[in-house]
């Protein structure tokens, strides 16, 4: 990653992002479920073609939120509590154990609801839902192989769960910043991706994600990584590193 791309889109928001047609269908299809998408891009509008109807795709997605709406939320009893729940925690970062780091970290959740998991045996529990849209579900190539999750990386779930979880914790003691790895509660909520696909016989499949230790410490680990990038980043002045990125680079 070009360390002066990154600094002027994401801290300066000087640059626009680029988003690829897949990520307008992703957008599109979280409006269409829950009335808005996580970006702040405003409408996501569907592809059209030239006698004005919807592009064949949009119109798959267009059936698979109304199936995520009217089945798959009723099946699961899902009540919403938020949508679009963005978080804003502290975290102490281990970089100097003399000279503490403290620095913010955010994301936004699609949907925080009660669920009701059937295969767990109890009632209804808080759940995160994180809503996914790919082109097939049955895929087991690439990074959104959802034919294999096992293969994939679920560093975001494990990030989600933990700004729900301490903000929840945070409420109860505001004056105390904690790292999640000495206070982890693995009851504390749930978290499910819920799956669509826009193939010509459109699927869905609901993943519950277990968590462990072993995956937090990966959090963990990935954080401390990023924040050292950062700070070896800033002290060189965001230098830039010509490469592929400079392809759809929007830096002026």
């Amino acid at each position: 990653v070009c360390p002066r791309k990154w600094y002027e889109i994401y801290v300066a928001k000087s640059a626009p992002r680029i988003f690829k047609e897949s990520f307008n269908k992703g957008m599109y299809f979280e409006q269409q479920v829950i009335g808005s998408s996580a970006h702040n891009m405003g409408a996501a509008q569907p592809k059209l073609l030239s006698n004005g109807n919807k592009a064949v795709a949009y119109q798959r997605i267009d059936d698979q939120a109304h199936r995520a709406r009217f089945t798959v939320f009723p099946l699961f009893e899902v009540k919403i509590k938020e949508v679009q729940k963005t978080i804003t925690t502290q975290y102490i970062s281990r970089q100097d154990i003399y000279d503490p780091i403290i620095v913010e970290l955010e994301g936004t959740l699609d949907i925080v609801a009660n669920m009701h998991d059937k295969e767990l045996a109890v009632g209804p529990r808080e759940s995160i839902i994180d809503l996914k849209l790919t082109s097939d579900i049955n895929s087991t190539f690439g990074e959104y192989a959802w034919g294999n999750p096992l293969k994939m990386d679920h560093m975001q779930a494990y990030f989600y769960s933990y700004l729900l979880q301490s903000e929840d914790y945070n409420q109860l003691y505001p004056r105390i910043i904690y790292n999640f790895i000495e206070l982890f509660n693995m009851d504390w909520a749930m978290f499910y991706y819920m799956v669509f696909d826009y193939k010509p016989t459109p699927e869905y499949k609901v993943f519950r994600k277990k968590f462990d230790k072993a995956g937090w410490l990966e959090l963990e680990r990935s954080i401390e990584i990023a924040i050292k990038k950062y700070i070896d980043a800033e002290r060189l002045g965001f230098p830039e590193h010509p490469g592929v990125s400079c392809v759809d680079c929007t830096i002026k």
